[in-house]
């Protein structure tokens, strides 16, 4: 394991170099003047998904874009908003999997539209705030998911009054999704999973509530203001539990909504110093060509990415994280035929695997981002019990690894040596590289409680499997 921690330093060197540098130059660097040199603006929006900005708040992430006609659009995703793969699926690796799905999709329409022909447009992805802002003519909209509660805001401001419409897009109806009917001021929906052989994913719900103030519904899966205004505050409510009913679930939801009492201003005034906390723990700032700044700001922008969904119920997902998208023309090579696929539709499927998992964690902890390491090491604590009993029924002996590839919720197929290589079925050493992992962040945060009931199970089963 020295081999790959050499080969890791060896990798950023050159970035603690510049940032030794830098620091030698400056004690106090203004770190928000140099952040800001590294937001996202486009001057022309969308089309589509293809053309949006992620954004999130560690749990809940956007897709965020917006149509010619001057509708802003996003997905809502959740890390933990598990789904069971579509009755016809054919492909096995999927549906042994999982599916992370999305949680639907919203529309916020001004009328009239405040994004004629000719009127200028920008969207500027706003890293030191956390917030996307959309500017159509004089109009504004802010999109931000708070980094302290789970919430998404959308807020309108315009010079004149203006008509603001919120419609929900679901393409899940009648295959597990529901869209509660006859609400008052509000639009809440929810996927309840079917009952399956994959007993892990029985009972998981996830669904949310929009609402704001002056909204009233048109229909089940529409809002709108009861008169034109100059301000808006839309609210989303997204929410996952293992629930032994529907209903429960939406007990939970209500109660989820109700407690926020927390004043907007206040909400957002804490949720930008989150982000100012966040940028504070460190920084990296390359001086010189184009490599030099393309190398910065893919830095920058991949520790967005990762602590916009690395705080939640799941580790991130290295195929996609929790920002896909539908595409209408999606060829996976040059030999098949181009189909459309929907939000919900993940390359290479629901499994973790390790080999690409740890490539988006290692930063982390050379980064000081521990908060985000949690997720991932309690995922795997998590499913140390089942795979220690199943080494057990398979080799005779004590001990455990972590298969490669595997679900959130583990297990392992048997591996013996009689048993031909399917792909990375013979790959034990996992357990081995997350135990170093673990020691790293044991060393930078001296969380004992973290050593006593994570760190020492894990190391101790993985030296053990290898041991006996």
């Amino acid at each position: 394991m020295n081999k790959y921690r050499f080969l890791f330093m060896l990798m950023l060197a050159p970035l603690f170099a510049a940032f030794t540098i830098f620091q030698a130059f400056s004690q106090t660097p203004d770190i928000i003047k140099q952040l800001n040199a590294y937001n996202v603006s486009w001057d022309t929006p969308g089309p589509t998904s293809s053309q949006s900005m992620p954004i999130g708040n560690g749990d809940i992430g956007l897709n965020v874009w917006v149509e010619p006609n001057g509708d802003l659009l996003f997905y809502i995703a959740k890390t933990d908003a598990w789904g069971v793969a579509d009755a016809n699926e054919k492909n096995n690796w999927i549906k042994e999997g999982g599916v992370l799905m999305k949680l639907g999709k919203v529309r916020v329409s001004l009328s009239p539209s405040q994004l004629p022909k000719g009127a200028a447009f920008q969207q500027i992805l706003k890293l030191h705030t956390g917030e996307i802002l959309v500017k159509e003519g004089t109009t504004e909209l802010k999109v931000w998911v708070d980094a302290n509660k789970p919430v998404i805001r959308v807020e309108t401001k315009s010079v004149k009054p203006v008509s603001v419409k919120v419609t929900l897009d679901n393409w899940r109806i009648g295959k597990g999704d529901t869209v509660l009917a006859k609400q008052a001021k509000n639009i809440t929906w929810y996927h309840r999973n079917r009952k399956t052989e994959l007993s892990a994913l029985d009972d998981i719900t996830f669904g949310a509530t929009i609402k704001g103030a002056g909204l009233i519904n048109k229909n089940d899966t529409t809002l709108q203001s009861a008169k034109p205004v100059t301000q808006q505050v839309v609210s989303i409510y997204p929410l996952t539990a293992k629930t032994s009913t529907a209903q429960q679930f939406l007990t939970e939801l209500s109660t989820q909504v109700a407690a926020d009492k927390q004043t907007l201003t206040a909400a957002r005034t804490a949720h930008q110093k989150w982000w100012s906390n966040f940028w504070q723990r460190s920084w990296v700032f390359i001086n010189g060509d184009k490599d030099a700044e393309n190398t910065t700001q893919g830095y920058i922008l991949q520790r967005f990415v990762t602590a916009s969904a690395g705080r939640g119920g799941a580790p991130i997902k290295f195929n996609g994280s929790i920002f896909v998208v539908d595409n209408s023309k999606y060829q996976p090579n040059r030999n098949e035929p181009a189909r459309a696929i929907d939000a919900d539709y993940r390359e290479w499927g629901g499994q973790y695997w390790f080999q690409n998992t740890r490539a988006m964690y290692w930063p982390r902890l050379a980064a000081g981002d521990f908060d985000e390491m949690l997720p991932l090491f309690k995922m795997y604590a998590d499913i140390l019990p089942g795979n220690q009993a199943l080494v057990k029924k398979y080799y005779k002996h004590g001990g455990a690894y972590f298969g490669e590839t595997a679900p959130f919720w583990g297990g392992l197929p048997y591996m013996g040596p009689e048993v031909p290589e399917n792909w990375t079925g013979h790959y034990f050493t996992p357990i081995l590289e997350l135990s170093m992992m673990m020691l790293d962040y044991y060393e930078h945060t001296g969380d004992k409680k973290f050593a006593r009931e994570t760190l020492l199970p894990v190391a101790s089963a993985g030296l053990q499997f290898f041991d006996e």
